[in-house]
């Protein structure tokens, strides 16, 4: 990925992530931006589509990707929030797919998990 491409917020973990805390209204006004040839009722059926993961997603508090955006990459992220609890960024790693192992996945989401509420912890006091 290039610095400054445009990407869906619905695709990749780092994206997919922040999208699964935006409220629906604005899910579907950023999904208008990237399906403008889209029907809104088409808008409406892809983000029902969707709904199951991104509530699995919200669970967790984290997502893992294979192949999504590129199909040799993996992600797996975790949201930051502001101080008003408002989606702000994302933690990501990123790496190839041949890296990729369950137990890599398991070490590198525990990972991902410390740094992130270390982060956490001082970003929602901005």
């Amino acid at each position: 990925m290039s610095l400054g491409t445009k990407t869906p917020l619905y695709i990749g973990a780092s994206c997919k992530v922040m999208f699964a805390y935006l409220d629906e209204d604005r899910q579907l006004e950023l999904m208008a931006f990237f399906h403008e040839e889209q029907s809104k009722e088409e808008q409406i059926s892809f983000l029902a589509s969707l709904k199951e993961e991104l509530q699995q997603i919200r669970q967790n508090n984290w997502c893992v990707t294979v192949g999504e955006y590129n199909e040799h990459a993996f992600g797996i992220s975790v949201p930051l929030f502001n101080y008003k609890k408002e989606i702000t960024a994302s933690l990501t790693i990123s790496g190839l797919v041949y890296d990729l192992d369950d137990q890599r996945e398991k070490n590198m989401l525990e990972q991902l998990v410390k740094v992130a509420q270390q982060i956490q912890s001082h970003i929602s006091k901005l």
